[in-house]
């Protein structure tokens, strides 16, 4: 059975992409900003434990390059989905 576009707004699979259910459906952003800010500090210090192993790679990285790479293309996607209204650093 073929689903007709209009009613993919209000489909399950829009939450495939956030930053489309986010434009779709306003109510979701407080949603989604409260998810962001539980879980940010805990993604934070679980992704410095990554980038530690950029140093050791067979061409190493500077870890502090690739987390302020990371951070700034993390916060560019939050302001790309209209979720940049909080603190950035935490």
């Amino acid at each position: 059975m073929r689903v007709p576009p209009s009613a993919w707004t209000h489909s399950p699979f829009i939450y495939l992409r956030p930053s489309r259910a986010i434009h779709k459906c306003v109510p979701h952003r407080a949603g989604f900003k409260q998810w962001i800010e539980q879980w940010k500090p805990l993604a934070y210090r679980g992704k410095e434990g990554v980038v530690e192993l950029f140093g050791q790679a067979p061409r190493p990285v500077e870890p502090k390059a690739v987390s302020a790479k990371v951070r700034a293309a993390h916060q560019a996607f939050l302001a790309r989905c209209g979720l940049n209204a909080f603190q950035a650093d935490s």
